[in-house]
């Protein structure tokens, strides 16, 4: 394996992904959805307050009543407000993100000519850090310009929020690579563009929908943790025991997911 040739691949992909519409698919929604959450708050700074109501906190305790506290009252909202709607949207913008690492091109039969001057790992490695930069940077983009934000309201330290902001982070980064490991599985798996995204967005949904179910019926769901979906309330509670149990628990996921992806890629005629 030749690092070299790996940063190579990695540099060709990512700008190849940035600059065509396999890219476009996932920057666009995603832009125009921040955009709006960002000026709304911008511009409905009373909305940012409501949060720390105790009827806010309230309508939220299906999230834990001490989780709920912990984000909008010991913490700045809009950061913890950013780091919600992150968790919550990050299975499909991830689907969006990464469904092409190789799916396309082991239908045009690209990788046949990649295969003649490198080896099958080197493109694996290459093309999943393509779609886990392109996924995090643009997540790092949405906490910076969250933080900021609360440094304009005035409500905590610059200091506090900074430290906050990268603790939000590093958490999503955790979080968001067994999505793209996934990805990485259903790419390798399925020939069609389409089709992978529809299988992710299928399964993605399908698994949301038990998880919801679990907390509405206040019962474990053994469907809802085949993704991190299923620790979502634990990750979001970021100082419990059980956060740190499942923060744990995500290199298992990521593990498991691209040892499969891996497997099935290596063993497909490209």
């Amino acid at each position: 394996m030749n690092w070299q040739r790996i940063a190579l691949l990695l540099q060709f992909d990512f700008y190849h992904t940035v600059t065509r519409l396999r890219g476009w698919v996932f920057l666009v929604p995603f832009s125009i959805y921040w955009v709006i959450v960002f000026r709304y708050l911008d511009s409905h700074p009373e909305v940012v307050k409501g949060f720390r109501s105790q009827e806010a906190i309230s309508a939220m305790e299906y999230f834990g009543s001490d989780t709920t506290f912990n984000l909008f009252v010991n913490n700045p909202v809009i950061v913890s407000l950013s780091f919600l709607l992150l968790i919550i949207t990050a299975p499909f913008f991830t689907v969006l993100a990464s469904y092409g690492q190789f799916c396309s091109d082991l239908k045009n039969g690209f990788f046949r000519f990649l295969i003649a001057r490198c080896h099958r790992i080197e493109i694996f490695i290459a093309r999943f850090l393509s779609a886990s930069i392109l996924i995090t940077t643009t997540f790092l983009v949405v906490v910076i310009i969250a933080a900021l934000m609360s440094m304009k309201d005035g409500d905590f330290s610059n200091l506090d929020i900074l430290n906050y902001s990268v603790r939000i982070f590093m958490t999503l980064l955790l979080y968001v690579l067994p999505f793209v490991a996934f990805m990485s599985l259903l790419s390798a798996l399925v020939k069609s563009e389409l089709g992978v995204i529809f299988l992710g967005m299928t399964v993605s949904g399908v698994i949301y929908l038990f998880y919801i179910s679990s907390l509405a019926t206040q019962q474990s769901s053994n469907v809802a943790y085949l993704l991190p979906i299923g620790v979502m309330n634990n990750i979001l509670a970021l100082q419990s025991e059980f956060f740190w149990k499942s923060i744990a628990l995500l290199p298992v996921y990521f593990i498991v997911y691209t040892v499969l992806a891996y497997f099935i890629f290596h063993r497909r005629n490209l």
